[in-house]
């Protein structure tokens, strides 16, 4: 069950996406090119998919240092991600590719978190 918690931050997690490929850009290239804010779409179906697949797991964790751990994975893997769903448009169409290149290293990360925090609790 969704709970209004959950929705809003699932919401924020699928926003995070573009919003930083945004900030990726501007950074990188400051103000000699404008920023492609309707390409930027192309990140909303990653940022759903790993905002859903960090909420399940954070739900299903059953204590408060798992949860911990699974965040922390999801933090240590999102740069990676981020990096790897921005250069994945040159391998396969952008959408497909910007969805898959950056749900890898998410899922990765939090079952690492997972299985860590696991160990310790």
């Amino acid at each position: 069950m969704l709970t209004r918690r959950r929705i809003i931050a699932l919401t924020c997690l699928t926003l995070l996406w573009p919003f930083s490929q945004l900030a990726i850009f501007i950074i990188s290239f400051g103000g000699e090119f404008a920023p492609d804010v309707q390409g930027s779409v192309v990140f909303l179906p990653a940022g759903f998919l790993t905002g859903l697949f960090l909420l399940w797991h954070y739900a299903k964790a059953t204590s408060s240092i798992e949860r911990k751990c699974i965040f922390g994975g999801y933090i240590f893997a999102l740069p990676v991600a981020l990096y790897a769903s921005l250069l994945s448009g040159l391998i396969l169409q952008p959408l497909l590719g910007a969805t898959i290149f950056g749900l890898i290293p998410i899922m990765i990360g939090v079952w690492i978190g997972r299985g860590l925090g696991r160990r310790l609790s």
